[in-house]
C-alpha cells in the first residue's frame, strides 16, 4: 500500500461496484470482493438511486474498506462506474457487477501477473463462467488480443478485468451514451495504445438474472450497432467474423 502527498494510505486496487435495486443478491457479490486473499484494495459501491434496502445491506457489513456512494437519480451502470472511478485512488481498477462473484484469488493472481509484465500491458482479464440455475456455461473471450484484432471479435466481461488507471486517464471513461456494451467500446479504445493479457484461470462466476441488460436482445442490438458506427474505420481495417 502506497501513501499520497498527505501521508494517507492509498490502496493498490480500487474495486468499482455499481448496483441498482438488488438488495437480495448484492451482498453475495460484495462478500466475494471482501473475501479476496489479496487485501490491499478499496471497494467503492455506487448505489444508483435504489429504492430497496441496498444501503442497509451495505451498512450492516461494517467493513472499513467499503466506500458507499449514492446517486440522487438513476444514471445507469456506465455513469455509475465513472463516478466510482473518479472517487477511487488505486493504481489498478477492477470492476464487479452486483449479480456476479469472484473466486477468492482473483485479485491476487491478476495483480501478481500484471506487475511482472512490461509496462505496455494495460489490462489483464480472466476466464468467466455463466451460472443459470444449476447449469454452468463457459463464456468465451479472446485469449490473445496482443495483435489488436481479437478485441473486435468477442467482448471481455467487465468483472473479469483488472486495468491500470493510466489506461482510463489516457483513453477516457465509459461512454454513458451506450445502452449496453459500454465496456466493449472502452476496451477498443484502450487497445489502441495498450496490450491486453489473458490469465487462463476461471475467476468469475456470472449469475444469470432476468433484470440484466445482457438478456435484452433489443438493447444489445442497438448497442452493437452503435459500436459499429463509432469504430467503423477500425472494423473496416481489421476484418473479423463477429
Amino acid at each position: 500500500m502506497m501513501r499520497d502527498n498527505k501521508g494517507s494510505k492509498v490502496p493498490t486496487v480500487s474495486v468499482i461496484l455499481p448496483t441498482y435495486n438488488r438488495a437480495e443478491i448484492v451482498k453475495r457479490s460484495i462478500l466475494s470482493v471482501l473475501n479476496q486473499t489479496y487485501k490491499d484494495f478499496e471497494l467503492i459501491i455506487i448505489d444508483d438511486a435504489s429504492t430497496d434496502k441496498t444501503r442497509m445491506i451495505v451498512e450492516e457489513l461494517g467493513d472499513t474498506r467499503i466506500k458507499y456512494l449514492r446517486n440522487r437519480q438513476n444514471l445507469g451502470p456506465a455513469a455509475s462506474r465513472n463516478i466510482g472511478i473518479k472517487a477511487s485512488r488505486g493504481i489498478f481498477i477492477a470492476f464487479q457487477d452486483s449479480d456476479d462473484e469472484w473466486r477468492p484469488d482473483k485479485l491476487k493472481k491478476q495483480v501478481e501477473t500484471i506487475e511482472k509484465e512490461n509496462n505496455k500491458i494495460g489490462v489483464i482479464y480472466s476466464g468467466t463462467i455463466r451460472r443459470f440455475k444449476n447449469n454452468y456455461y463457459y463464456i468465451k473471450a479472446p485469449r490473445n488480443i496482443l495483435n489488436k484484432r481479437d478485441v473486435f471479435q468477442r467482448i471481455i466481461p467487465t468483472p473479469s478485468v483488472l486495468v491500470k488507471r493510466e489506461c482510463i486517464e489516457k483513453c477516457g471513461f465509459f461512454d454513458k451514451s451506450f445502452p449496453a456494451l459500454e465496456e466493449w467500446d472502452l476496451w477498443i479504445r484502450i487497445n489502441r495504445y495498450y496490450k491486453f493479457r489473458y490469465l487462463d484461470k476461471l475467476q468469475v462466476i456470472s449469475n444469470y438474472t432476468s433484470s440484466s441488460l445482457s438478456t435484452n436482445r433489443i438493447v444489445l442490438a442497438k448497442a452493437t450497432f452503435k459500436i459499429l458506427l463509432k469504430h467503423i474505420n477500425e472494423f473496416i481495417s481489421r476484418p473479423v467474423v463477429l
